[in-house]
């Protein structure tokens, strides 16, 4: 049976605007709905984030990558993982805010060959992961998870 499609229902975005301008974008919970489990932790998926972000900020926000790194584990010329420094700019109606983000993870190596996977999904995981943070950070979106 296919995954049901994830999507934001007008009362949830309405809620959100709705506190908004007392509160902040993230003053409602989070729906349980967007709350998803990997292991012993939970986590919220980066579509739902954005989407409150957009429609808080609409066209008045962006996310910047400032930098990556390549992580090496010593003398070794294996990367075992990659970092990305990003940074999320919001244009408000007071200035601009910023919030840099660090996230990184692990390099995908095939188990079959020791070969590389596929950096750029690595490097997107890394990117999204910081992206989350930032959001979180900023505009206390999912401060419940």
């Amino acid at each position: 049976m296919p995954a049901k499609k994830k999507t934001t229902t007008a009362s949830a975005l309405e809620k959100h605007k709705a506190s908004k301008k007392a509160n902040g974008v993230g003053a409602v919970p989070t729906p349980k709905y967007y709350v998803e489990k990997k292991g012993q932790f939970e986590y919220v998926d980066e579509a739902y984030m954005r989407r409150l972000l957009n429609d808080a900020y609409p066209d008045k926000w962006s996310w910047t990558i400032i930098s990556y790194q390549l992580c090496k584990d010593g003398s070794s010329s294996k990367f075992f993982a990659i970092a990305v420094h990003g940074r999320l700019s919001i244009q408000t109606d007071t200035g601009e805010r910023h919030f840099d983000a660090i996230a990184s993870h692990q390099a995908s190596v095939s188990q079959k060959t020791g070969e590389y996977v596929d950096f750029g999904n690595d490097m997107k995981a890394a990117s999204t992961d910081a992206f989350k943070v930032a959001i979180n950070r900023l505009c206390n979106v999912a401060d419940d998870v």
